[in-house]
């Protein structure tokens, strides 16, 4: 079997790529804390920060591919974020090219400034805050230190049988008796879990000559207010108009950072059969969900 190395095994997305791609490869999961992870995976202990440790275990495992999905995300300390997100991606993308391994890293819309939607696979980054500047710079070094090498740029990552991260801290942020503003004028793609898992996987093994960037999102682009509250709805948490409330960014001037339409074609995912499911779908159909057949309508 092939030895997919994975990156970030612990985090949310991370806990659904293991089982899915050990269904077809050998699996070594890596993370800070290997303990964490089930022997299932073979736990391996990286620092994506110490070049030494990233290229010690590269070479030591020899994976025919690296599904990338260790990141820092905002709200931790920016030089970690840096660090983790720019030089620890460019330290994989150059062990991987030193064995000769296939390189899937997992990218964001953040790249872009939210201007010029929709975004094309090939669209420049133009990135306006600390976290889609680390990734577009991670983006870069590796598609510059390994010519087999897929960035793939993503939106809002949601589970149906695990709670998001956001969905969870707004979950706290309700029972503690907070009221949730959200803003119905920043625009999204949230992403299926399952699916993009699936397309990680499949860019991984089954398109060995595809690199470049490539959007993977959910269909459906939805503003922030309507995703915060069906991802609420599906989860049954309460809540009413008065412990919810919409806001505009654009009436917000001392806001920065935040780029306000972030659609971005999936021309080419579709080209190559990726799902794409949109999260009303999803919702719909969440004990039926065909991910071989979920090949659906863009917005370009």
């Amino acid at each position: 079997m092939n030895t997919v190395l994975i990156t970030g095994g612990t985090g949310y997305l991370g806990q659904r790529l293991l089982p899915l791609v050990a269904e077809r490869a050998h699996v070594v999961a890596t993370a800070r804390n290997p303990r964490a992870l089930s022997r299932l995976y073979h736990p391996e202990a990286m620092d994506l920060c110490d070049k030494a440790c990233v290229f010690e275990r590269v070479l030591a495992i020899q994976p025919q591919a690296i599904i990338h999905a260790a990141a820092i995300n905002p709200g931790v300390d920016d030089a970690r974020m840096q660090a983790v997100n720019e030089l620890g991606t460019q330290y994989l993308a150059e062990a991987a090219h030193q064995v000769g391994s296939r390189l899937v890293m997992v990218s964001t819309d953040m790249v872009h400034d939210g201007t010029q939607a929709p975004y094309a696979d090939e669209a420049n980054p133009s990135p306006i805050n600390d976290y889609g500047r680390s990734k577009a710079n991670g983006e870069r070094a590796a598609l510059a230190a390994n010519d087999n090498t897929v960035a793939v740029r993503t939106s809002l990552i949601y589970g149906l049988d695990s709670m998001d991260r956001g969905t969870a801290g707004f979950a706290e942020r309700l029972a503690g008796g907070d009221t949730l503003s959200l803003f119905a004028d920043v625009l999204r793609q949230p992403v299926w879990r399952d699916a993009l898992a699936t397309s990680l996987l499949r860019l991984a093994l089954d398109f060995p000559n595809e690199t470049g960037i490539v959007n993977v999102t959910g269909s459906d682009v939805l503003d922030r207010a309507t995703f915060g509250e069906l991802m609420l709805d599906f989860w049954q948490i309460p809540y009413s108009s008065k412990t919810v409330e919409h806001i505009l960014a654009a009436d917000l001037p001392e806001l920065v950072g935040v780029p306000l339409n972030t659609e971005m074609s999936l021309v080419r995912a579709h080209t190559l059969g990726l799902p794409t499911p949109g999260v009303r779908e999803v919702l719909a159909n969440h004990n039926s969900v065909n991910l071989a057949g979920a090949h659906h309508a863009t917005h370009d």
